[in-house]
């Protein structure tokens, strides 16, 4: 197969044209950067012993296009990059040469590691968030937009974090040349390679794989656990893949189930992710590695693959496939010697495989709350790290707490039901490791909030916003109980309990008792603490008993005296001794009908006595 005269290439750096060079190489693939190597001889760019690294180091950071034409002058392939190094090459005192390298301007997205956070986007608004800031022209043509929820960029280059937006989503990803291009186009060229001809060296393979899987995820809002396993789907591909699923789901027979990496809210959701993993899966079953030299291969563009076989004195074609072009490397020698090597999978594929993808691995971090109002009065807050800036900040996330759950007595909110306020610091962790994913581990105190537990550690405290406190004294063992109107229980820990309530004290409860076993004391004092009438009511709506099993009752009016009324009766009665009614100056028994009764005799004694 002659590779002379094949193609024509033409070099512009910064639009000046490079008209000679040694050996140019332009590697192109799917979910990478493309990248290029260029060889320049200082004898072919007439400066030979006169052109120094100051001279050619004005290439780097510069636009490069390189085209390829066919011997029929039609453009073939046409790529602009960007020269980011220079390599000036002199050996034993020759005039030396100059390699020029770089990338495609993806390289662009690919500066460094950033954090940041997405909240209710959809994958084509958050592509050009993160892609257009570069400059980079894109063609987004999203096949499945899906609303993402919350998303995070998380310690990771930009073309990092769009490749896995891309293997998540199964969701094309490349650059055409000219253009950032995220999902399938909507048209793709077809190449016609006949072996023998323009087809120097072909390398079919067909394999099996693991395809039996299942997914699970967990959604906490409902409570929901969504279980799956993807169904095999060869439609639109050849006889080739389909026998390899075939045989693929006839050997890995025994299945796995693994979380999804994916967030779902519904079992809809779980099985068109399930769908799309096992088709790049599926899609990589059969593979052809081509060596040819026509250069109108193209990335993402479909070769049909035509066998040339002799028959006779004649040549029959055998049609061995048409391939989906994931990767090709263009090289060229002395400005036209030609040669491609590409690689490509089932051309009825829909869905990328993703070798290179890098799934972030979230640590524990502290995060400030700022919001706890949960609109679905679930406990829920947002928080915000310290690398979200802005209006960036979680979804609402849940908060660990020591006991949760619910109970046949207790509907909701049995346990430890407690919420952080807006404005705590509070560590964050991640299901799964997933930054995806995060919940509140627990609140801390930092320095200008924080008192400890006093000396040797003797207090502990439960505090709420609005000043309800519980205090616990490992010094004395008391426990101290307040709110914020000065209602305090006090248990000293020495056997005694104090109740203060500065305004009034109320016990509502069907039978009340109260044992003492030395006294009671109960009093009434005008006064003190804000004071009042100093009066003591007792009342019932039946009867009042009061008994002394030893000594006597006693009720005494130091300053006035003491009525007893009754409605109907008033008794007094002495069950085993005698009853006595006495007035220190005079004494009163008035009644409109006075009756007294002996079982015996009635005595009146006195030194002066007056019946009338």
């Amino acid at each position: 197969m002659s590779t002379v005269n094949k193609v024509k290439a033409e070099v512009f750096i910064e639009g000046e044209a490079i008209s000679h060079f040694t050996y140019l190489k332009l590697v192109q693939s799917f979910n990478n950067h493309h990248e290029f190597e260029l060889h320049l001889s200082l004898f072919d760019l007439g400066q030979a012993g006169n052109f120094d690294v100051y001279q050619s180091r004005s290439w780097v950071g510069k636009d490069i296009t390189i085209e390829l034409f066919t011997v029929l002058g039609e453009s073939a392939n046409k790529f602009k990059g960007l020269v980011t190094k220079m390599s000036m090459i002199k050996v034993h005192g020759q005039s030396g040469g100059f390699v020029l390298s770089g990338y495609s301007p993806t390289i662009k997205l690919d500066g460094g590691a950033i954090m940041r956070s997405f909240n209710q986007k959809g994958i084509k608004e958050i592509i050009n968030d993160v892609a257009g800031p570069a400059g980079i022209p894109m063609e987004i043509n999203v096949s499945r937009e899906v609303q993402l929820g919350y998303f995070t960029q998380y310690k990771e280059s930009s073309f990092d974090f769009i490749n896995r937006i891309s293997a998540l989503y199964g969701e094309w990803f490349y650059y055409n040349g000219q253009s950032l291009c995220f999902g399938m186009p909507d048209k793709q060229t077809e190449t016609q390679l006949i072996y023998g001809r323009d087809l120097d060296q072909m390398d079919f393979s067909i394999r099996v794989a693991h395809l039996n899987f299942s997914n699970f995820s967990y959604n906490s809002e409902d409570d929901q656990v969504y279980n799956g396993t993807p169904k095999s789907d060869a439609a639109g591909l050849s006889e080739h893949s389909r026998f390899a699923i075939e045989q693929s789901d006839e050997i890995f027979s025994i299945s796995n189930d693994t979380p999804l990496r994916n967030r779902i809210t519904s079992q809809k959701e779980l099985d068109e992710i399930l769908k799309v993993k096992k088709s790049a899966v599926s899609n990589d079953l059969i593979g052809l590695n081509g060596v040819g030299d026509n250069p109108m291969v193209n990335l993402g563009g479909i070769v049909k693959i035509i066998n040339s076989q002799r028959d006779g004195l004649e040549f029959k074609e055998q049609d061995e496939g048409s391939y989906l072009v994931l990767s090709v490397t263009h090289e060229i020698k002395n400005n036209h010697e030609y040669q491609n090597h590409f690689y490509g999978i089932d051309a009825g594929a829909e869905v990328i495989p993703v070798y290179n993808i890098k799934s972030p691995i979230a640590e524990t971090q502290v995060a400030k709350v700022v919001d706890n109002n949960d609109p679905k009065g679930i406990g829920r807050v947002k928080v915000q790290m310290l690398w979200q800036k802005g209006a960036q900040k979680t979804e609402w996330i849940r908060v660990l707490t020591p006991d949760a759950g619910s109970s046949d007595k207790v509907n909701k909110n049995r346990g430890f039901a407690f919420v952080p306020e807006v404005g705590d610091q509070i560590l964050v962790g991640f299901r799964y490791n997933d930054p995806n994913r995060p919940f509140v581990m627990g609140s801390m105190y930092h320095g200008k909030i924080g008192a400890g537990g006093g000396q040797t550690n003797k207090t502990k405290a439960l505090s709420t916003r609005s000043g309800n406190t519980i205090i616990l004294d490992d010094s004395n063992g008391s426990i101290n109980v307040k709110d914020p109107s000065g209602n305090v229980i006090t248990m000293h820990g020495n056997g005694q309990v104090t109740l203060t309530a500065p305004n009034s004290f109320t016990i509502n409860t069907k039978d009340f008792v109260v044992n003492a076993s030395n006294s009671i004391a109960i009093n009434a004092q005008p006064g003190e603490q804000g004071g009042g009438e100093g009066t003591i009511a007792i009342s019932a709506k039946k009867t009042i008993a009061a008994t002394a099993d030893t000594e006597g009752i006693t009720l005494d009016a130091t300053t006035l005296g003491v009525a007893i009324t009754g409605k109907t009766e008033v008794s007094m009665l002495s069950t085993s001794s005698s009853a006595s009614v006495t007035g220190t100056t005079e004494t009163f028994i008035d009644g409109a009908d006075v009756k007294m009764t002996a079982g015996s005799t009635i005595r009146i004694n006195s030194s002066d006595t007056d019946i009338t």
